[in-house]
C-alpha cells in the first residue's frame, strides 16, 4: 500500500498486478490505516492472507500497459520468469494529503478515547479534522507526520526538511 497516487507503466515483459479497494476493510482496517499514517515511519510493507486475494482485482501488464493504483489501495506485484521492467509515477495531491491528517487526527482521537468516524463517511467532520489536525501539528502539540523511507532525504535535498 502507498500513501500517493500511482501510475505503473510496463515497459519490458509482464507482470501480474493484484489491487485491493481501498475501502476494504476486510484487507485493511481503519485502525491500520491509522497506524500507517501515525506510526513512528511508514511502512509499505503489509500483512497479507491467501484468503485475501479472491477479493483483488488482477491485471496481466504487458509492454505498453499502464494501471492507476489509488492512493491506499492495497496491491502486490508478481514477476514473471522474464526480466520485467516497469517505471512507477507516484504523486501526492492536496486530497491524498488532507486523507492522511485525517487518520492521523483520528489516532490521536483514538488515544483520547473516542471512537472516531472513519474517514470518507462525512466530508465535513474530514475537513474539520485535517484543518484541526494541522492547527494542532503548526502549534506544535502534535509530532510531525512520518516520512517513507526515502523522502527524508528528498525533502532534506530540497531543503523542506
Amino acid at each position: 500500500m502507498d500513501h500517493e497516487v500511482n501510475f505503473l507503466l510496463q515497459l519490458r515483459g509482464a507482470q501480474t498486478v493484484s489491487v485491493f479497494k481501498a475501502d476494504d476493510a476486510a484487507v485493511l482496517s481503519e485502525e491500520e490505516l491509522e497506524q500507517y499514517f501515525s506510526g513512528p515511519a511508514i511502512h509499505r510493507n503489509m500483512r497479507f492472507a491467501e484468503a485475501y486475494q479472491e477479493r483483488a482485482t488482477v491485471f496481466e501488464l504487458r509492454e505498453g500497459h499502464g494501471l492507476h493504483i489509488p492512493t491506499t489501495a492495497p496491491h502486490w506485484v508478481k514477476h514473471g520468469d522474464t526480466v520485467s521492467i516497469s517505471f512507477s509515477a507516484s504523486f501526492k495531491t492536496r486530497a491524498s494529503l488532507a486523507r492522511g491528517d485525517v487518520y492521523r487526527m483520528n489516532a490521536v482521537l483514538r488515544q483520547l478515547g473516542v471512537e472516531p468516524l472513519p474517514w470518507n463517511r462525512s466530508p465535513a467532520r474530514d475537513r474539520i479534522k485535517h484543518h484541526a489536525y494541522r492547527a494542532l501539528r503548526r502549534a506544535h502539540w502534535l509530532p510531525r507526520p512520518p516520512v517513507a523511507a526515502g523522502e527524508a532525504d528528498a525533502s532534506r535535498a530540497h531543503g523542506n526538511a
